[in-house]
């Protein structure tokens, strides 16, 4: 979540509009000005801004987005590491021992476990390079919370409606019931469409918590965190997994290929956020982006692809090659690790000499 100072809204002043159009989805709205004074009478779809009065002069607003990503400077593709990986082995794309296929497979593999922080030393297998926190990794994404409600009538297994007030539920998605996960496409004011999921009969005043879809890329969150926005002093508290002493929690569920995210125990509107990794797609095509930085592509991950190989061959100077280029990888998870370089100073007292009194 980042927080927006001073965005001027796009559309025009013509003191008659009263929709504008945001960069990003706001999920707090902190100020809005609209002719020099702070305006309250707004209300907000996605990144589309409605007022109640028409501005005639001018409009701007502080807002924290609904999702963030920190943005890699990666450009190289499967194409360059895998040309780097051939000139370092004196070999071209049509090697038998060091093929495409066995080439990328390889490449894959190393990716994958920088990625995941932890990369085990060939030369000695009890050694474990690992990276506490890979901040090019990190993602968030924003949900409001919905209290939910309870079913106000039977609901069979062959039933496509479930009858229940439905103010405090999405328009669609996803809700449990119990422990079944049912799937509605719209709803009513008084019942949700198109239900399917349930696996048994659920009676009156069983109740239905919403549950969130979480983005396709989401390997497994890190953390999750309710937002409090107080006179614009926003504040974060960490929501622990699933924990049976606190009186808040989340749970994750897998549905076959989407992730659901379970909340509990929060009020209506409170705004979740979750920190998450994005999980790594095998590079396939030659034209696919490497996840790894520019700055590391060829000293990290082409060379321990080449030398790895190289060492399974038991070719000469293999292992001296191999373990100058796992330091760069140590190197490259402590620069990742740190997103700061502290720089320690000291203050040495200069020797005494009677020669500085005048």
């Amino acid at each position: 979540m980042w927080f927006i100072a001073k965005e001027i809204p796009v559309w025009v002043i013509d003191w008659v509009n009263k929709t504008f159009l945001l960069n990003d989805t706001p999920s707090i709205i902190s100020w809005l000005w609209m002719d020099w004074v702070i305006y309250l009478a707004f209300s907000y779809t996605w990144n589309i801004l409605t007022l109640t009065d028409a501005p005639t002069e001018n409009i701007f607003i502080d807002y924290y987005t609904t999702s963030s990503s920190i943005s890699i400077t990666s450009t190289k593709t499967l194409w360059n590491i895998l040309t780097k990986v051939w000139d370092l082995l004196w070999q071209t794309s049509n090697s038998t021992n060091f093929s495409k296929s066995k080439v990328t497979e390889e490449i894959n593999e190393v990716i994958r476990q920088c990625l995941r922080w932890r990369v085990t030393n060939l030369l000695n297998p009890n050694k474990i390079f690992r990276a506490w926190k890979l901040w090019f990794l990190e993602w968030r994404t924003n949900v409001r919370y919905k209290a939910g409600w309870i079913a106000t009538a039977i609901l069979e297994v062959w039933d496509t409606e479930l009858l229940t007030e439905t103010t405090n539920l999405l328009e669609s998605g996803y809700a449990e019931i119990w422990w079944d996960i049912i799937n509605y496409t719209s709803k009513t004011s008084t019942e949700l469409v198109w239900v399917t999921g349930q696996t048994v009969q659920h009676l009156v005043w069983e109740n239905i918590k919403q549950l969130y879809v979480m983005p396709v890329e989401l390997e497994k969150p890190k953390n999750v965190f309710k937002i409090v926005n107080n006179s614009n002093n926003v504040t974060k508290t960490e929501i622990p997994l699933n924990s049976w002493i606190e009186t808040i929690n989340y749970d994750i569920i897998k549905r076959w290929t989407i992730t659901l995210l379970q909340l509990t125990w929060f009020s209506d509107s409170d705004l979740i956020e979750v920190d998450y990794n994005k999980v790594f797609n095998d590079l396939v095509d030659d034209t696919d982006i490497c996840p790894i930085p520019d700055d590391f592509w060829t000293s990290v991950i082409a060379r321990l692809v080449a030398w790895s190989m190289w060492y399974d061959k038991s070719m000469p100077q293999a292992q001296a090659i191999l373990n100058r280029w796992y330091w760069n990888l140590h190197n490259m998870f402590q620069y990742f690790t740190n997103k700061t370089i502290i720089i320690k100073q000291k203050l040495k007292p200069r020797p005494y000499s009677y020669n500085s009194l005048r």
